[in-house]
């Protein structure tokens, strides 16, 4: 099985490296940021309650938070085969994760959802949004596998808008593998069509194959250019999939959006009660907003690259 490093290509920044994931022996997967959070304060993670009538942008003001804890060091998000969703650390120090042996209870930030082999097909399983890359590492080898998405597989948000856009959601779709001998070869990389979808406000969309070794399943990826309003210059957002009753979710800040006191869900000083929630928190992951004729897609003048050419 291979851990695969994403990177995007952006015009000025060279290859910047954004995220890697790291299959999980049980048909999961392991989503974690290239963002060096001990740059930073940590994490702020938080628990919402969901609402997928909605297109758009999602707005959770504070006081709606179901909870909300920060990490001080490196967190990743984790999704195991049979559904368990999770924060998790990254390395011997930091979150407190897995379940309580005595209650069956996630101990900190996890919650139950569907497994891998039956996902949500109304939008991606998991993803994150990387703003500033900048301030994220060159690409400096292939080893372990990149993934390099380059300028003729990214798509825009607005396409026909010239505006900003200072960031880049990365967005998983767990696929079966049956489906593989469809995809052809661009460049260095598999592409797989995928038609159109009401997630990506009906337009067509081609996924980007990641494939980690699960004997069952693929990663689509879709990368898209964004805009963010994070007033931090650089940062990542992350989150998965929600619950069984599709009545909550997970998501991961960093940097944290606000100065406000939040216990810490570290295990070396973890608190368990629920902190009160207050004033508001600002968007947490790009999603297409319905208002606009085109809000996605490719720039009319950008062609779609064809078997043979190099996406990179």
């Amino acid at each position: 099985m291979n851990a695969i490093v994403v990177a995007v290509h952006r015009a000025g920044l060279g290859i910047r490296k954004v995220a890697k994931v790291e299959p999980y022996r049980d048909g999961g997967w392991a989503l974690i940021p290239a963002f060096r959070p001990m740059l930073h304060p940590g994490f702020l993670l938080v628990e919402i309650p969901t609402d997928y009538s909605r297109a758009g942008v999602m707005y959770v003001p504070r006081a709606s938070l179901l909870r909300e804890y920060r990490s001080a060091q490196g967190v990743k998000l984790s999704i195991h085969g049979a559904g368990f969703v999770q924060f998790s650390r990254v390395g011997s120090e930091g979150l407190l994760s897995g379940v309580d042996p005595g209650t069956h209870r996630a101990r900190a930030f996890g919650l139950q959802s569907r497994p891998t082999t039956d996902p949500p097909r109304s939008g991606p399983m998991f993803g994150l949004t990387a703003w500033g890359l900048a301030n994220y590492p060159v690409l400096q080898t292939t080893r372990p596998v990149a993934v390099v998405v380059g300028d003729d597989c990214q798509y825009l948000e607005d396409p026909d808008l010239d505006i900003e856009r200072n960031g880049v959601a990365l967005e998983f779709w767990p696929l079966p593998r049956s489906a593989l001998p469809q995809a052809r070869r661009i460049g260095e990389l598999t592409i797989l069509e995928g038609g159109t979808h009401p997630y990506y406000a009906d337009q067509r969309v081609d996924f980007v194959v990641l494939d980690t070794g699960n004997p069952l399943m693929i990663l689509g990826l879709v990368a898209t250019l964004c805009g963010t309003t994070w007033e931090a210059p650089s940062g990542v957002s992350m989150g998965g999939p929600a619950d069984l009753a599709m009545n909550r979710a997970l998501l991961a800040v960093s940097p944290p959006p606000h100065s406000y006191p939040v216990p810490s869900a570290d295990y070396a000083d973890a608190y368990p009660a629920l902190p009160p929630g207050r004033a508001l928190f600002a968007p947490t992951r790009w999603a297409p907003e319905r208002r606009l004729s085109r809000p996605w897609g490719r720039s009319r003048g950008r062609s779609v690259p064809q078997s043979g050419d190099t996406a990179t």
